[in-house]
């Protein structure tokens, strides 16, 4: 296995670990267990794990990235189907949400990975001007739908409510759809 497709292993063994354990009561100990390798295998690798949590949010954010823009941006699929994969997928992914949670509350880790969660965002912008182009609803309405839906997929998938979630995502699957050149989406 090459250096970087073991790192690549090493970085979804630790967000699982964090997503588990907390990231201010996961060691580096700890981090080698959920790897199954020693402690001094992670230095190769990473600094510190500092280095290792912000390694870890840029994998998941360009992961994320690349899985969804092939489906959301393509027009040849109904919308439907694009929200319906990205609930599907959201739920395959529900251990990162609580990840990224846990980063975002950390001022520290949020501080440090600002810089990712930025080009996050502006990939999200991105995504929207595409969306907007496509289906005729103004950026400036697209962007807060895109923003309120991933909320909603990430609350829901944080608290573990598929109800909670199911009663966001309709509405909002609603409002799409009838603003969607003229509800035929």
């Amino acid at each position: 296995m090459q250096r970087e497709e073991r790192k690549k292993r090493y970085t979804k063994d630790f967000t699982r670990a964090f997503t588990e354990n907390g990231i201010d009561k996961t060691s580096i100990k700890k981090l080698a267990g959920a790897a199954n390798i020693n402690e001094a295998s992670i230095y190769q690798y990473f600094k510190n794990k500092d280095d290792i949590v912000v390694e870890c949010v840029r994998q998941l954010f360009s992961m994320v990235e690349g899985e969804l823009s092939q489906v959301v941006t393509d027009a040849s699929r109904p919308l439907d189907e694009r929200l319906a994969f990205v609930l599907r997928y959201s739920e395959s992914e529900s251990e990162h949400c609580a990840f990224v949670c846990q980063v975002l509350a950390n001022p520290l880790y949020s501080r440090m990975c600002r810089p990712i969660i930025d080009d996050f965002i502006n990939w999200m912008y991105t995504q929207g001007e595409s969306i907007s182009r496509e289906s005729g609803i103004d950026a400036g309405t697209v962007m807060p739908l895109m923003f309120l839906y991933c909320s909603a997929v990430s609350s829901g998938r944080v608290l573990s409510s598929r109800r909670t979630l199911a009663v966001q995502a309709d509405f909002l699957t609603g409002i799409v759809k009838k603003l969607w050149k003229g509800g035929t989406g």
